[in-house]
């Protein structure tokens, strides 16, 4: 039986990065800070409190943006305002409530443009970019980081252009196009080499893990897996942590060692419980259920299909939902439940047809058209990436 995976590319969201040691003390002392705060203080460490809850509680970092939002409508300051709708945006998107997420992730971009706030947009567009192509809406997905690219761009934000590019080069990894993705993971490498940014290293290293494993170089795939695992392990970040062990794992099953495959998937799976990632215990789920197919244990696998799509369907994740109709068609037509297979092939169908139609990659292809910097300086920036 062959069955097809849906790797674990990080997305580069538009957040600060903070490394996941997220103890107790640093927010009990924010919020003492917070008690004897001037007014004009009191924003930044009601966004800093929201930051520090993002892996720890989700919904107080919703409460704590709310009222920084609120604190910004009373003094009137349209910047911080976006700003807030982008942090009760992050808040929802890690309660994996991503249309709330877009919801306020649009408000923020709105006035972003509003107020001629180039940061605000281009953090802003990234982040409902990375919702789009979470939906599988992989035209309006890179529309937006386009908005984002052109900005980053005339600003010369090395920084921002890398993350941004990162973005674009994963909705070419979501349509099959890996050489020209990988082209763009490794260009985003050497700049966030070059500016020392550990974050952007991670998420460039996996990525180019990720892509290898695609073109079947898993010696490559290994090397850049490992790479990124150790930096993640490094600034302990839990999250990309839990991503890589994922990726090892599906390269030991690619190259047939099942039980290797087994030790990083379990070993992933431990920590994405820990952090409470829905998303990525879906994901892993299903690549463990892989393994019990190869094994012929079948009531096993099915049991983790079932779990996996349910965990799926729970966070709207249409891309990996999709890829476990067609595991649970090609499952039941190893049983002999031919009316089954079929049900579930015909689900895969009508999600395949909609996310990989000709249209939506015409469109994906007109916004490029559409983007291309109108000057030589522009142009020779981009050439330069």
């Amino acid at each position: 039986m062959t069955i097809k995976y849906l790797g674990h590319i990080i997305l580069f969201f538009s957040l600060l990065f903070v490394s996941q040691v997220f103890a107790s003390p640093q927010i009990d002392s924010l919020k003492n800070e917070l008690d004897e705060a001037h007014i004009n203080e009191k924003f930044d460490l009601l966004i800093l409190i929201s930051i520090e809850y993002w892996f720890v509680d989700p919904n107080k970092s919703v409460d704590y943006a709310n009222a920084a939002l609120k604190l910004a409508n009373v003094t009137g300051d349209k910047e911080k305002e976006a700003l807030a709708l982008n942090r009760i945006g992050v808040g929802y998107y890690f309660l994996q409530q991503n249309d709330k997420a877009l919801e306020f992730f649009k408000k923020s971009f709105a006035l972003s443009k509003d107020i001629g706030d180039s940061p605000g947009i281009c953090k802003s567009a990234n982040n409902i970019g990375l919702i789009y192509e979470l939906y599988g809406e992989f035209d309006k997905a890179i529309e937006y980081y386009f908005k984002s690219l052109e900005i980053e761009i005339a600003n010369s934000n090395k920084e921002g252009i890398a993350s941004t590019y990162l973005n674009i080069g994963n909705i070419y990894y979501r349509n099959q196009e890996y050489d020209k993705a990988l082209d763009i993971y490794k260009k985003c490498m050497d700049i966030f080499d070059e500016l020392h940014d550990k974050p952007g290293l991670i998420k460039s290293y996996s990525n180019v893990g990720a892509a290898y494993t695609e073109k079947e170089d898993y010696n490559k795939a290994l090397h850049f897996s490992l790479l990124s695992y150790e930096l993640s392990l490094s600034v302990n970040d839990k999250d990309k942590m839990a991503n890589n062990l994922n990726n090892i794992g599906r390269i030991y099953y690619e190259i047939g060692d099942n039980e290797k495959a087994l030790d990083y998937y379990y070993q992933a799976l431990e920590i994405q419980r820990e952090i409470k990632d829905i998303w990525s215990e879906a994901n892993t789920f299903r690549n463990i259920a892989s393994v019990y197919l190869d094994k012929k244990d079948y009531d096993k696998a099915y049991d983790l299909l079932v779990q996996s799509l349910e965990k799926a369907k729970s966070v709207n994740a249409v891309i990996l939902t999709m890829e476990i109709y067609e595991d649970l068609s090609e499952y039941y037509e190893v049983k002999k439940d031919y009316k089954k297979s079929l049900e579930y092939h015909k689900l895969f169908a009508e999600l395949n047809d909609t996310i990989y139609n000709s249209e939506s990659r015409r469109q994906i292809s007109e916004i490029e058209a559409r983007y291309e910097f109108k000057n030589d300086s522009k142009r020779t920036a981009a050439r330069s990436f």
